[in-house]
């Protein structure tokens, strides 16, 4: 391979990778970001679970 070739490659691939971090610059800073967590999502989740429910499911067979 000539010099030439390989200098062509290198600017190639380097200039490739600078419009992909900028690109992905670009993208993180246009992405819409969570401003607060809203105090409907952070209530506890009930996690009981209704026994008669599978009992009833059991005695339909």
């Amino acid at each position: 391979m000539k010099q030439r070739e390989l200098l062509i490659i290198s600017l190639t691939v380097f200039l490739t990778l600078i419009a992909w971090i900028v690109a992905d610059i670009n993208h993180v800073i246009n992405t819409q970001k969570v401003d607060a967590a809203r105090p409907e999502y952070l209530k506890p989740i009930n996690v009981n679970i209704d026994i008669d429910v599978f009992e009833k499911i059991i005695n339909k067979k």
